[in-house]
C-alpha cells in the first residue's frame, strides 16, 4: 500500500513538472522574423550619461546585438551574456553597480539572450546600484 502511495505521488510530481514546461515552452517570448527598427537608452546617473539612439538589426535577440555592438562589453556564462560595460562606463561590483536591461521602461523579465528584439522596441542599458 506504502509503494502505491510513492508511485501515485511521484507521478503526480512528474506530470506537474512536465505540464510547467510545457506552459514554459509555449509562452516563451518568440523573436520576430527580418529586419527591426528599435531605440536603445543608455542611463548612467553615476557618470553623468545619458544617450538614445535608434538601431536597425535583423537580430533576433538583445544578447544577440549587443554582441555585434563594439561600445558594449561583456562576458560569456552558462546563463548567457553578462553586461560589464556600456560606451566605456563600467560595472564596479565593490560598491555593487551593474548593468540593467529594461524592455519598454520595466525591467526586463529574462536575460539579454532571452529578450527578443521587436521592431518598435524600447530597450535600456541602465547603471543601477545596489542589489535590491
Amino acid at each position: 500500500m506504502a509503494n502505491t502511495k510513492k508511485i501515485a505521488v511521484l507521478s503526480g510530481c512528474a506530470v506537474l513538472f512536465i505540464g510547467a514546461g510545457i506552459i514554459a515552452a509555449v509562452n516563451a517570448p518568440k523573436p520576430q522574423d527580418g529586419t527591426k527598427t528599435f531605440t536603445v537608452t543608455v542611463n548612467s546617473e553615476r557618470d553623468g550619461f545619458n544617450s538614445s539612439a535608434e538601431y536597425t538589426s535583423d537580430a533576433d535577440f538583445f544578447g544577440q546585438w549587443c554582441r555585434e555592438q563594439d561600445f558594449i562589453t561583456y562576458s560569456e556564462s552558462d546563463y548567457g551574456i553578462y553586461i560589464t560595460a556600456v560606451k566605456g562606463y563600467t560595472e564596479d561590483i565593490d560598491n555593487r553597480y551593474w548593468w540593467c536591461i529594461t524592455e519598454n521602461g520595466e525591467s526586463a523579465s529574462v536575460g539579454a539572450d532571452s529578450l527578443p528584439i521587436t521592431d518598435g522596441g524600447q530597450y535600456g542599458l541602465t547603471l543601477m546600484q545596489g542589489w535590491e
